[in-house]
């Protein structure tokens, strides 16, 4: 028997042998395999794998997906591609089961096997303890960090059932600052929101708000009796102003308010004779605090001079300014000052004056002026206790109709005009001044009688005063009072 090659097989003797080809028809694709599906994070998008063995028929797939393993609920086709993957998103929480099957144009291929993959709510967030230790109206209300959430909600209530909550806060961020709270308890919860749906509310946390500290009212030292002295209050946690009342009652039936704003004290001045109460109340951004204790100061009548007296050499003379004040419901007459110079313990000089005013009212304060030769070798003065008549009247009805003041030479000149307003003459018409310097204090007394001296009813007459303080350009403010004989 003739050899006969065959392409490349081998020779045999005793025939030729062919390769046998087999191939799968019709050319439908092969079943694919699904992987298992990685969603470790358990969020609501992820990545679907599968192939096709041993070979790859398919020109495309199809991914399903439904909410149970028997592919009778929720069933969509999630895809059509022709990559071997699919991605998924924005899956709610729950799981989802997958199957793929290919397909060309001579048929489809069976489903694959079937994976699944589980989406989770975001976790729900750990709400801190809220620090507010001072009770104030300002905090901050914070929480964790959420696996699976992009934002979060705050909601604020007045009670730890949540009955009628207010959502105070929408956002990324993970704290919130409460600011201008009013007294009062508040409770907070928070959830997390993302791809996958909502967290569940976490544990309530609460923040108590406190109303401003009741402030206490300091005893009133009025030791000397006059008509000045300071009442004065501690500082009340939380409060930004106080509010100070006085009242002739002590049970406050009609309160004056004689002070609202930051300080901690008031000074009262000049303060006519009686029994005074006190009470003060703190206010803030939390509210107003109860009412303090109450202090209490009497003010007894009496004739005092005022401590803004001043004294200064010119040429060979002492002068004495100052004011007296008549603290009493009389009208005084011809009140007298004495003045007392001593080197240390020995007197060495003393004069007394009267008031410029020959009757001083209820309630008034008048000037004085003391000159005398300048005393040998002196450290200090005091002065007696003022006398007085009590047997005063009320001065005429006289009435300054216009005035000015200012720096004349080494004067300082007060110039004006006085109206009788009363039915009948007045005689010996004055005008009386007392200057001051910016702290008050007294730096001059002088009058001056009108032009015409007596008065008809209606008559208007003029008055120039020239009077001599140390420096009359420390003058920075004067008061006129008239003066007069019926």
């Amino acid at each position: 028997m003739p050899i006969t090659r065959v392409s490349n097989y081998t020779e045999v003797k005793a025939g030729i042998y062919l390769p046998l080809i087999c191939k799968h028809w019709p050319p439908i694709p092969y079943d694919p395999l699904l992987n298992a599906i990685d969603n470790a994070d358990g969020d609501s998008n992820y990545t679907v794998y599968w192939t096709e063995q041993p070979s790859r028929l398919a020109d495309a797939y199809v991914l399903q997906e439904a909410t149970d393993a028997a592919f009778t609920t929720g069933v969509r086709d999630v895809c059509t591609t022709a990559q071997q993957y699919c991605v998924v998103s924005g899956r709610l929480a729950g799981t989802y089961y997958y199957r793929v099957r290919g397909h060309n144009t001579w048929g489809d291929s069976a489903w694959s096997n079937v994976q699944w993959a589980t989406a989770l709510l975001p976790d729900t967030p750990t709400l801190y303890a809220i620090d507010n230790a001072d009770g104030d109206s300002n905090y901050v209300v914070s929480w964790s960090l959420s696996a699976r959430a992009s934002s979060y909600t705050l909601q604020e209530g007045t009670g730890p059932a949540f009955s009628n909550p207010t959502t105070v806060y929408v956002g990324s961020s993970t704290s919130w600052s409460a600011n201008g709270k009013v007294a009062g308890t508040y409770y907070y919860r928070v959830l997390a929101s993302g791809g996958t749906g909502q967290s569940n509310w976490s544990a309530t946390q609460s923040a108590m708000v406190l109303l401003p500290g009741t402030p206490y009212l300091n005893p009133i030292d009025n030791t000397d009796g006059d008509g000045n002295y300071n009442v004065t209050w501690n500082a009340a946690a939380r409060a930004t102003s106080y509010t100070l009342e006085e009242d002739t009652d002590p049970g406050f039936g009609s309160p004056t308010v004689l002070y609202t704003g930051a300080g901690l004290s008031w000074s009262a001045a000049n303060q006519r004779n009686g029994t005074y109460y006190y009470r003060v109340k703190a206010a803030g951004p939390t509210g107003q605090s109860g009412w303090s204790n109450v202090q209490s100061v009497n003010v007894p009548a009496r004739v005092s001079i005022l401590n803004n007296h001043t004294t200064y050499r010119s040429g060979s003379y002492r002068y004495v300014v100052g004011e007296v004040y008549n603290n009493t419901p009389s009208h005084l007459r011809f009140v007298k000052i004495t003045v007392n110079f001593f080197n240390g313990s020995q007197l060495v000089a003393t004069d007394y004056t009267y008031t410029y005013l020959d009757n001083v009212h209820p309630y008034e304060k008048a000037c004085f002026e003391i000159i005398l030769d300048e005393p040998v070798a002196w450290d200090h003065y005091t002065f007696e206790a003022p006398t007085y008549w009590t047997n005063g009247s009320a001065r005429p009805n006289l009435v300054v109709t216009t005035h000015s003041g200012g720096v004349y030479s080494s004067y300082y000149r007060i110039i004006g005009q006085i109206r009788n307003d009363e039915t009948v003459t007045i005689r010996f018409v004055s005008a009386v001044v007392t200057l001051y310097d910016a702290a008050g204090r007294v730096v001059g007394c002088d009058y001056a009688y009108v032009s015409s001296t007596d008065l008809t009813p209606g008559q208007v007459s003029s008055f120039e005063i020239y009077a001599m303080p140390p420096n009359p350009s420390a003058v920075t403010s004067y008061v006129l009072q008239t003066d007069g004989m019926r």
